[in-house]
């Protein structure tokens, strides 16, 4: 099969290397061999149902957690995630050298140092520049600052104490617009597909063939320890399709999943692919109308060898 721009592969890829693994499980649901310009009638058709979309500006409030706010960012595809630390929230981090203190904080979003990250931090109004390993301790003489998974450290000047409030934002993407299509991001993983987040949904409209099915993986990570799971769901012609539900705070490779479409097809349906939940980043990757039954590489049922 070609795709719309001419290569035999899918039109679809994880950008991240440690993500190889995921995309091959994704693709033996895919033909693995092009088709010649003679190959009989009978081979199926391939549809990306991801192919040219964008998703909807991002309006007004999301679904957000105790703790934690959201802002959206002007000009960007994404929000600003905040979280506001008082001075009684940092203790002195005996086990560094200088001034060090130290403030707990559940990883949430994109703090756990994964693909893209960006992060800000605000003591008192002044924004704080990240911490340089090359300071010598004693001759500071602004607070510097490193985010981890075990939360926020500030390295400030001899004998100071921890600023009143400290704001701390991470930024999470929605994904970018490459070659035509669309391509999410989830903590790290790239590819081809619908950033739906929760409480969200997005309609798109395609002609079904008969004996198809609907090949996609849910995908998505937590705001906070304590979000609550998604439920993922696709709708056709207004009726539910699927319906899954996924724990977000636990991470891994998401969930390939396969729908069984109207076995007559239909002339077009109408798909929609929601989310509902609280404070995630979530995506359809890569959903794909294609034939049932597939074979395996050199015995497809269209006669691949």
């Amino acid at each position: 099969m070609r795709n719309r721009r001419g290569s035999c592969q899918p039109a679809r890829a994880w950008r991240s290397a440690h993500f190889h693994a995921i995309a091959g499980l994704l693709l033996t649901a895919l033909p693995a061999a092009c088709s010649s310009d003679t190959t009989p009638m009978s081979t199926p058709a391939w549809t990306p149902l991801a192919a040219s979309w964008t998703p909807a500006a991002l309006e007004g409030e999301l679904a957000t957690l105790d703790g934690l706010t959201q802002r959206l960012a002007e000009g960007e595809e994404g929000i600003w995630i905040d979280r506001v630390l008082r001075r009684e929230d940092f203790r002195p981090a005996a086990d560094l050298p200088g001034n060090v203190w130290h403030a707990h904080m559940p990883p949430y979003g994109g703090s756990r140092h994964v693909f893209g990250l960006r992060f800000e931090v605000v003591a008192d109004g002044e924004v704080l520049d990240p911490l340089d390993r090359e300071n010598i301790p004693g001759k500071i003489t602004a607070p510097l600052q490193e985010l981890t998974e075990k939360g926020l450290s500030l390295r400030l000047p001899r004998g100071a104490e921890p600023p009143d409030v400290v704001r701390v934002s991470t930024f999470l993407s929605r994904g970018f617009a490459e070659d035509g299509a669309w391509r999410a991001v989830v903590e790290g993983k790239i590819g081809e597909g619908l950033a739906v987040w929760p409480g969200e949904e997005t309609t798109i409209e395609s002609p079904v063939p008969a004996d198809a099915v609907l090949r996609f993986r849910i995908d998505g990570t937590a705001w906070d320890a304590s979000t609550p799971p998604a439920r993922f769901e696709v709708l056709l012609d207004g009726d539910l399709l699927f319906q899954e539900e996924l724990d977000l705070s636990v991470g891994g490779d998401g969930l390939l999943r396969e729908v069984d479409l109207p076995i007559d097809g239909l002339p077009r349906g109408r798909f929609t692919f929601r989310v509902r939940g609280a404070g995630g980043t979530t995506a359809f990757f890569a959903p794909t109308i294609g034939p049932k039954e597939i074979g395996s590489p050199g015995s497809r049922p269209w006669g691949d060898t």
